[in-house]
């Protein structure tokens, strides 16, 4: 018999009744060890379990009336702990999903991101650069236009 099942059932039955069990305990200290200190151990509850019980002491019974009410305060109070932390994730989950929604169903493109506006806005641009140099604007031909100095001058 395995030493695990034989203090299994050590505990079950309380007590060595079984020749086999008897055998293991001859070859085995360790179970052997584990048996006597589980009799002892059962000895003592019963010695406790005999005792009669103490009388309460003077102002017991007030002294527990007053204590409920800060047992019953200190319970909600986790209570409420555990509501308060339950609605913080509840809501970070909904914030979570209304993001992933709006996320996915905002579209892609747009006014801004259509391709014709996009054409439009490139031919400002270009418009708008093509303006600032001289090559392309009026300046140069009227010759308003001031080139830098020659000879690395700065």
């Amino acid at each position: 018999m395995r030493c695990r099942k034989l203090r299994k059932l050590i505990v079950a039955e309380g007590a060595v009744r079984s020749s086999e069990i008897g055998d293991h305990l001859a070859h085995c200290p360790e179970c052997a060890a584990y048996a006597r200190d589980w009799g002892r151990l059962q000895n003592a509850m019963r010695r406790v379990a005999e005792e009669p019980v103490p009388e309460p002491s003077i102002g017991f019974a007030a002294r527990l009336v007053r204590q409920l009410p800060n047992a019953a305060a200190a319970a909600r109070a986790r209570e409420l702990s555990l509501e308060r932390t339950g609605r913080r994730f509840v809501f970070g989950g909904l914030l979570a999903a209304l993001l992933l929604a709006l996320g996915l169903l905002v579209p892609q493109s747009g006014p801004v991101r259509s391709p014709e506006a996009a054409e439009i806005q490139t031919a400002r641009s270009e418009a708008m650069a093509a303006q600032n140099y001289p090559i392309f604007s009026n300046q140069a031909i009227e010759g308003e236009y001031e080139f830098a100095p020659q000879g690395g001058g700065r």
